[in-house]
């Protein structure tokens, strides 16, 4: 039982997504020179830019959306997770059209941010919402997230969150330990 890996997750796309994207342990080809060229920073910072890498991997997106980036740490591992993703960073979501996966910090008007992303959301489009324990309000946020009609497959992985919102799969929302 302790070989398993099986989060005790059913879905075949959830269990290949948690499995090789959030709780991959392998070391990249990356991450030491990425390590090196960012400084010392807080573990945290290291693992949530470690994430972004294999998201960016995962997505092979043209373009990362990032909403209040708080340091330049998760451009670098963005664009080495997958070189031909654009990062973008944004304060106002006027020029959002449409995204396949946008990361988001929940500070100034992030429930402003959410509700215009859900709303141009597609079945491709992946949302990674980071802080949602921070406190109670952000909390709360979260769960409305979750049950919000939009949404369909969340992760919960305590310090950030992942929306899916594949409108081909059942609502479902994974706690993991991440």
């Amino acid at each position: 039982m302790g070989y398993s890996r099986g989060f005790g997750v059913q879905s075949p796309s959830a269990y290949s997504f948690l499995r090789y994207v959030v709780n991959e342990h392998y070391p990249y080809y990356a991450y030491q020179n990425l390590k090196d060229e960012s400084g010392d920073v807080s573990p945290l910072i290291t693992k949530l830019s470690r994430f972004y890498f294999r998201m960016a991997n995962f997505s092979q997106s043209k373009f990362w959306y990032d909403y209040k980036a708080c340091n330049d740490i998760y451009q670098k591992y963005v664009v080495a997770g997958c070189k031909s993703t654009s990062f973008v960073s944004f304060d106002e979501i006027d020029s959002i059209d449409t995204f396949q996966i946008a990361r988001m910090s929940l500070y100034g008007d992030y429930q402003k941010v959410y509700n215009h992303l859900a709303s141009i959301a597609n079945n491709d489009s992946l949302l990674i919402i980071e802080n949602i324990k921070r406190d109670k309000i952000t909390r709360k946020f979260w769960k409305q997230v979750v049950k919000d009609n939009r949404t369909f497959v969340t992760y919960d992985l305590y310090y950030c969150g992942v929306v899916f919102f594949d409108s081909n799969k059942c609502k479902c929302n994974y706690m993991v330990n991440f």
